[in-house]
């Protein structure tokens, strides 16, 4: 009678938590035999046997090791499981029951599946191995290895939607003819004008300043060099003035100069024009012009002012130091007067004879 067992090959980076998952995803198996490389980390000390054998036997499941490792062999039988060195034994049912007596060649894991398939039917008749206890029984049995790894998808290739440009190139080359030829019509057929435009000017005007001097310098654009040239004309003609011309009478004009007394510590007295001064014989003048006098206490300050004769004529010249008196403008006589340049210009009203043009005509 065959029995039917699921092969699990153990990948070599898998761990205890790895086996005991895939032992509980085969709910309906009821033996599993898990094929181990000489280096599998899952099952390298005796706690992972035990860990291993706790799970089995609470799913219900009876467990082999298939291992060419007498280490893992002596392990796996101490925690209970049966062992095979190779799967060429466990296809004849040929247990481990020593370890170190067994003189079987190990199989490796991935070269298993070809052993299982090229071993000779004749295997079953051959003599056991010395201290090997033999079981003759022929099995049938389902080879799973780990899930394979997922590997990362490669980047999708962007696939233009909608149709491909060439289809187009029909109604690009009639769109470009089209244009073509509306050019040409545009260029023969259409009316063409010509256009004059007239522009207004408007004229720039500047006033330009020219400087004429002697001895200027050259460079300046509005100066400009001159020479002084002089010439005298002289003429004599015969005849006699007839001409009378009435000349009014002129008004004697000089200045006068004002002193001011201060009783403060300082002062300023101020002379408005008009003030009227006088000579002791009556000649009356005013002042052209208002000034101010400056004083303090311990200097008397003066200032001089224009003055012109109240009379026109020749009696209104006086000679130097004659006028001394202030009529107004004066409350606080602070102020004193004196001339110290006489005061001349003074002409009376007078008929002169002059040249006129019946004079020189003869």
């Amino acid at each position: 009678m065959k029995t039917l067992a699921k092969l699990l090959y153990v990948e070599a980076d898998e761990e205890i938590t790895d086996l005991v998952d895939r032992l509980r995803d085969l709910s309906l198996e009821d033996e599993v035999t898990f094929v181990v490389p000489e280096r599998a980390r899952a099952l390298q000390s005796a706690m992972s046997f035990r860990l291993l054998k706790r799970y089995a036997d609470s799913y219900g499941k009876r467990v082999n090791l298939v291992s060419g490792d007498p280490r893992l062999q002596a392990m796996s039988l101490e925690a209970g499981f049966t062992a095979y060195p190779n799967l060429a034994s466990y296809d004849r049912g040929t247990e481990v029951h020593s370890p170190e007596l067994v003189d079987a060649p190990v199989l490796s894991a991935p070269a298993a599946p070809a052993a299982a398939v090229t071993a000779p039917q004749s295997s079953q008749a051959s003599a056991p191995q010395r201290g090997v206890a033999t079981l003759e029984r022929p099995r049938e049995a389902s080879v799973m290895s780990a899930p394979p790894k997922r590997q990362a998808p490669g980047p999708r290739k962007l696939v233009p939607s909608g149709p491909p440009l060439g289809s187009y190139r029909p109604y690009l080359i009639g769109a470009a003819v089209l244009l073509v030829v509306g050019l040409l019509v545009g260029i023969l057929y259409l009316p063409t004008a010509t256009a004059t435009v007239f522009v207004q000017g408007t004229p720039l005007t500047a006033d330009v300043t020219l400087l004429g001097a002697p001895g200027v310098a050259a460079g300046s654009p509005d100066h400009f060099a001159t020479q002084a040239i002089h010439a005298e004309e002289s003429q004599n003609l015969p005849g006699t003035p007839t001409g009378q011309k009435q000349i009014d009478a002129a008004k004697a004009t000089g200045q006068v100069t004002f002193r001011a007394s201060c009783s403060g510590f300082i002062c300023s007295v101020p002379i408005r024009s008009g003030t009227d001064v006088s000579t002791g014989s009556g000649k009356h003048y005013v002042t052209t012009k208002s000034v101010t006098v400056q004083s303090t206490l311990v200097s008397q300050g003066s200032v001089d002012a224009p003055v012109a004769a109240v009379q026109a004529g020749l009696a209104g010249n006086t000679e130097v130091d004659t006028i001394r008196y202030i009529n107004n403008n004066n409350p606080d006589d602070l102020l004193s007067v004196n001339n110290g340049q006489a005061i001349t210009g003074g002409a009376d009203a007078r008929t002169a004879t002059v040249i006129q043009q019946s004079d020189v005509d003869g």
